[in-house]
């Protein structure tokens, strides 16, 4: 069975891989708004360094509570980075009043 850091390890390097070799190309997109491989490594190394500064270490729970878009990929791919577990995804509705 495969362990959760593991497949964890796989994603990043994989990402790291890609962001090597296809740094000018366009790796997300939102809109009318994208971000090359390049500028979201850049991106993720900035978020992974601030959670590694709160003292998120491997294995810890991190919560995420983001629309999903670029600025979720991006957390996600820190998340992944520094090796931390993601809690499971949860929808939300925001009620008013």
């Amino acid at each position: 069975q495969v362990e959760e850091s593991e497949v964890t390890q796989d994603v990043w390097r994989l990402f790291e891989q890609q962001a090597s070799e296809q740094g000018g190309r366009i790796a997300v997109r939102e809109g009318a708004q994208s971000w090359s491989y390049s500028e979201l490594l850049s991106r993720v190394a900035h978020w992974s360094g601030v959670l590694s500064g709160e003292g998120v270490t491997a294995g810890d729970a991190v919560g995420v509570l983001l629309e999903r878009g670029m600025d979720a990929v991006t957390a996600l791919l820190a998340i992944v980075r520094v090796a931390a577990g993601m809690c499971r995804w949860m929808r939300s509705t925001r009620q008013s009043g």
